[in-house]
C-alpha cells in the first residue's frame, strides 16, 4: 500500500448512480482485462460486465494523478447487512504489480470504515477438495490441480488464500458418480 501511494496511485470510491464517462472507462478497464486473459465474459462465480447495472453500485477503482483507471472491484449486497461483497475485479495490463493486493487491502479498510464485519470472497469451483472419497471426486481433484484449463480456478483460490479466509465447502448435487465426471466439462461450458 505504501509504495502504490509513494507512486501516486489513488484508491478511489465511487458511489452511485456512477455517470456516463466513468462506466466508458470501466467498460475499457474491463475490456482490456477480457483481452490480456483471451477471454469472453466468465459469468459463474463473478458476474458480467453489465452498465445498467454497475451505474447504481458502488466502484472502487485505483488511479494515477491524472485520474486514469487500472483496477476497478464493484460492491453487491451480501447476504447479511454487517457482510460486504463484490462482483467484478478487473485490470488493465498495464496495472503496477501488487494492484489487485492493494485494491483488496484499501477495499477492506473502506468496508470497515462503514460498519462492515465481513468481507464474501465469492466462490472457487472445484477447489478444496482435500480427502477425495470417490473415484469420481479423484478425477475431479486430478482436474482441479493438473488441467491448464482449470488453471483459473487454482490461482483464484492462491489469490484469496492470501487474505486467510475462512472456508467453506459448497456441495452439488448429482444422480450418479457419471454426473460428477462431467461436472468439469460443465463448468467450463457456463
Amino acid at each position: 500500500v505504501n509504495k502504490m501511494e509513494r507512486e501516486d496511485y489513488r484508491f478511489v470510491v465511487h458511489e452511485a448512480p456512477l455517470d456516463g464517462r466513468l462506466l466508458q472507462q470501466l467498460r475499457a478497464v474491463s475490456d482490456a482485462w477480457l483481452r490480456m486473459l483471451q477471454r469472453t465474459e466468465l459469468g459463474f462465480s463473478q458476474g458480467v460486465f453489465n452498465e445498467d447495472e454497475l451505474r447504481h453500485q458502488t466502484v472502487l477503482t485505483l488511479e494515477n494523478a491524472e485520474g486514469k483507471i487500472f483496477t476497478f472491484i464493484n460492491l453487491i449486497p451480501g447476504k447479511t447487512p454487517q457482510e460486504a461483497n463484490f462482483d467484478l475485479m478487473r485490470r488493465t495490463e498495464e496495472a503496477p504489480p501488487g494492484t489487485m493486493d492493494f485494491m483488496f487491502v484499501k477495499m477492506f479498510l473502506y468496508l470497515q470504515s462503514r460498519g462492515y464485519t465481513t468481507c464474501n470472497l465469492g466462490l472457487v469451483p472445484m477447489s478444496g477438495l482435500e480427502k477425495p472419497a470417490s473415484f469420481p471426486e479423484n478425477l475431479l481433484k486430478l482436474a482441479y490441480e493438473r488441467l491448464p484449463r482449470f488453471s483459473a480456478y487454482k490461482s483464484l483460490r492462491q489469490f484469496k488464500q492470501k487474505f486467510d479466509p475462512k472456508w467453506e465447502m459448497l456441495y452439488v448435487a448429482y444422480d450418479s458418480p457419471l454426473d460428477l465426471v462431467n461436472l468439469p466439462l460443465a463448468l467450463n461450458q457456463i
